[in-house]
């Protein structure tokens, strides 16, 4: 076994790390008066919002939820929130222009590197491909999923005459989303559209630079989404409770905040 390129140990409690993932960021790219911003000023918060532990933090996270765990879904989270974030404070015009000279430089010496070099080409490349070991029962799925489906949907514990994903739990398929529309119809459109708003208010809120300590977190609380992709992951007890907290953050603000303010 190759250290980064094979799966040492993996499940669903790496999406917890995510959150961790948007904190260390902002605390890298931001001042801690801007994240601390309607919070008591405190000794902890500050050693926590630091440089140093922004740093230790993030390599962490990186460790435990992207090397070892080697999915697929969690490379893809992480990619999609440092490229989110890379954009925000490109966009933003509350950002530093010395902010934005970085990520420019950032992104073009990244960008450079992985067209230039043949391994990581494949090892990108190759994430989604239909004959990669890891992804052949669920390209075999998407046509059984969409030739079964109707725009009423099948109903909850709808299975595929003739087909079984599981011979245990015939009604579960790996390719979540297209599970939903199989079992819910047009339906579904509602809980892709509840997702969809769940990441963007609070991309919306970081480039405003609003909330950003909450509104990070809550970004980084919907990682599990990507993981969802190709595996049956979306309604476990994890993602669950990551989905409603994340919601709780962007409606109400913690008590903390709305007392320093």
């Amino acid at each position: 076994m190759v250290y980064g390129y094979d799966r040492v140990g993996n499940n669903s409690g790496t999406f917890v790390m995510f959150p961790l993932l948007l904190l260390s960021i902002i605390a890298l790219f931001y001042k801690k008066k801007e994240i601390l911003k309607g919070f008591k000023p405190s000794l902890i918060l500050n050693i926590i919002f630091s440089k140093t532990m922004a740093t230790i933090l993030f390599l962490l996270v990186l460790n435990g939820a992207i090397i070892l765990p080697y999915s697929k879904g969690n490379i893809l989270a992480f990619n999609f929130f440092i490229i989110i974030n890379w954009f925000i404070i490109l966009y933003s015009n509350k950002s530093s222009i010395i902010n934005k000279i970085f990520i420019i430089i950032m992104l073009s010496s990244i960008s450079y590197y992985v067209l230039n070099n043949l391994s990581i080409n494949y090892f990108f490349f190759s994430l989604f491909s239909d004959t990669h070991l890891g992804n052949i029962k669920r390209y075999e799925q998407i046509p059984m999923i969409l030739n079964d489906s109707n725009i009423l949907g099948n109903g909850l514990g709808a299975t595929i005459k003739g087909y079984s994903a599981n011979d245990t739990w015939s009604y579960g398929f790996e390719t979540t989303y297209l599970n939903l529309v199989h079992k819910f119809g047009i339906l579904s459109t509602i809980l892709f559209l509840g997702y969809i708003a769940t990441i963007y208010i609070p991309i919306i809120r970081l480039i405003n630079k609003r909330e950003l300590l909450i509104s990070s977190a809550s970004l980084g609380m919907m990682g599990f989404i990507f993981p969802a992709i190709g595996n049956p992951i979306l309604y476990s007890p994890v993602a669950c409770i990551l989905h409603c907290s994340s919601l709780y953050l962007m409606q109400t603000a913690p008590p903390v905040y709305k007392n320093y303010q």
